[in-house]
């Protein structure tokens, strides 16, 4: 299956960053035979490296609770590029603003 693929790939020396995207996909979704496990697909997102993958990692942190894991992958999302993460993270400082 696809997901034995991108297993393969994830595991090799220098693992693709589509590979690790597509794994924590499948671990969100529990699709092809793997179980969903949002904390194993943060771990893949995060390794995934793009500004996409670390606005998921941010997402998943987030719904389990982690509000500090959720803080530091949305700045990095948004520093990658994430529009939807630099988005927050404006709405996080407006309002920490107002707070003060």
């Amino acid at each position: 299956s696809a997901v034995k693929l991108f297993f393969a790939a994830a595991g090799s020396g220098a693992p693709s960053g589509l590979a690790l995207h597509n794994l924590g996909v499948a671990h969100v979704k529990g699709l092809g035979g793997v179980a969903a496990d949002p904390d194993a697909a943060a771990r893949y997102f995060e390794r995934a490296g793009t500004a996409h993958a670390m606005y998921l990692a941010a997402s998943l942190h987030r719904e389990a609770g982690r509000l500090g894991a959720w803080a530091q992958w949305m700045r990095r999302a948004a520093i990658a590029g994430s529009e939807p993460a630099g988005q927050a993270m404006r709405a996080l400082a407006q309002q920490q603003k107002q707070e003060l």
